[in-house]
């Protein structure tokens, strides 16, 4: 059993790690996306891509090694709430605070992306907008000639740029 609560342990340290890893670069990914650097913000994404692959290994392992302490402790159910009760207080000791520690970066993490997620709708529906005014700026309408010609619209776009 301890061989076990010690690969859980270093199993739990990874992924809080990991998910440390990535609550930090949450602020760099939202400042890439409110100065419009989207290579670099791809850049970004793609260097996670590896990172995300392990956390999934990881979390893999942690299922595995919670689902063997459950069988060691007779529990059908391999929950958080059913293992830890079952465990002793120094073994709980142990767990708790990597637990908690992930609880925190899960909840920054989704509040984290909330707003990233934000952000980039907000980004998509200027960029529709944009190409709205612009395409409307450009339509062409027939002239009572028959010849095509661009039609006039107030566009803060075209107007800044005259």
């Amino acid at each position: 059993m301890e061989e076990l609560l010690k690969r859980l342990e270093e199993v739990l340290k990874a992924e809080g790690n990991a998910y440390a890893s990535f609550c930090n670069r949450l602020p760099l990914k939202i400042g890439l996306i409110k100065r419009n650097q989207a290579v670099q913000l791809e850049r970004m994404l793609a260097q996670e891509e590896p990172q995300l692959q392990s956390l999934l290994e990881n979390e893999r392992e942690r299922a595995k090694v919670v689902q063997a302490i459950a069988r060691q402790l007779n529990l059908d159910s391999p929950t958080w709430q059913d293992l830890l009760p079952r465990l002793a207080p120094d073994q709980q000791a142990r767990l708790n605070p990597l637990i908690e520690r992930l609880r925190l970066f899960s909840a920054k993490l989704k509040e984290g992306n909330w707003l990233y997620s934000q952000l980039l709708q907000a980004a998509i529906g200027y960029v529709d907008y944009s190409i709205g005014v612009v395409a409307s700026a450009f339509s062409t309408c027939e002239t009572s000639y028959g010849e095509p010609e661009i039609r006039e619209t107030p566009s803060l776009i075209l107007d800044w740029i005259a």
